[in-house]
């Protein structure tokens, strides 16, 4: 059997639910399951490519429960130019094509991974648009059915925050001259624990506020050892964004999307043909997917019974 490389991706599937930040498993049953196990499609401008989710599902491995399914991109393959005896001819064909990609998600404590079955599969970007856009619009149409306002299903905030590996952040500052700023964009979190108490401060003004995104600058931070160990220690749970100079003088961006949450993995065929709990066990060997806070884990508990009987 052909032994095939594909990527692997992780990220944070944080939502909350409306002013009270509600933690998503709060609203597992009402909104995220019915949600993603519905049939939307969520359809490119010009109408040609629609996403979707597919085959969505609970699953046990090893005593933890977790939401898994295809992300699907169908669309259309199209060509205008063909060979024909050593010459170029126009000609015109569309096939029909449906690059997929598998999520699983750690209910335990709302880690996820994406794997791509091919380089034009969706990637995270593409999940959460399509995330997002499906739960707006079931909640929307729940709550036309619902009189009472108090009743009223809050809205999603939905933030899939991608989660770079460090190897790739320390290799960025190997070629750091100078940081002339640190920024880092912050959420509410769903029953994480802050970084520190600086960003656990910021999280209850933003609370406070009714804020759902703030920006907090440092500006030249000369310590580049404890620069990178925040931004270590941040993964999975802000956003960030370096401006600094190179070694040779040259002016740089990096952010969180810019650095690769990827992983390279081997496997035998299409992903669809595959255990899941191989790629579970893959994703857990890295520490941060198994790392639970203790509100995670109270939350976690509190639904197990009800989750399991949602297995089929």
């Amino acid at each position: 059997m052909i032994t095939d490389s594909k990527n692997m991706s992780y990220a944070n599937f944080n939502i909350t639910f409306g002013k009270d930040e509600t933690p998503m498993l709060e609203h597992f049953f009402d909104v995220i399951y019915p949600a993603m196990t519905s049939d939307y499609k969520r359809s490119s401008s010009d109408g040609k490519t629609h996403f979707l989710f597919n085959d969505v599902k609970i699953i046990e491995h090893d005593g933890d429960l977790y939401l898994i399914g295809n992300f699907i991109k169908n669309t259309k393959f199209e060509v205008k130019t063909v060979m024909k005896e050593d010459a170029l001819i126009s000609e015109h064909k569309e096939f029909p094509t449906a690059p997929h990609s598998k999520f699983i998600i750690f209910l335990k404590n709302h880690r996820m991974v994406l794997i791509k079955n091919e380089s034009s599969s969706p990637d995270i970007r593409s999940f959460q648009s399509t995330l997002r856009a499906l739960l707006f619009n079931y909640i929307l149409t729940k709550n036309m059915s619902i009189e009472d306002k108090n009743k009223k299903i809050p809205p999603a905030l939905v933030n899939v925050i991608n989660m770079p590996i460090s190897l790739g952040l320390s290799d960025v500052f190997k070629n750091i001259s100078i940081i002339k700023e640190l920024r880092f964009k912050f959420f509410p979190l769903n029953g994480d624990i802050n970084f520190s108490p600086l960003a656990e401060s910021i999280g209850e003004d933003m609370k406070k506020l009714g804020v759902k995104s703030t920006y907090v600058s440092f500006t030249s931070p000369s310590n580049s050892q404890e620069t990178q160990d925040m931004i270590n220690d941040s993964i999975g749970l802000a956003e960030f964004r370096i401006k600094a100079e190179d070694k040779s003088g040259n002016k740089q961006t990096i952010q969180t999307d810019k650095l690769t949450s990827n992983q390279t993995i081997s496997v035998n065929g299409d992903i669809s043909n595959i255990q899941d709990s191989v790629f579970i066990d893959i994703a857990k060997e890295n520490e941060t997917m198994i790392k639970v806070s203790d509100e995670n884990k109270k939350l976690y508990e509190k639904f197990k019974d009800k989750i399991l009987n949602l297995i089929k």
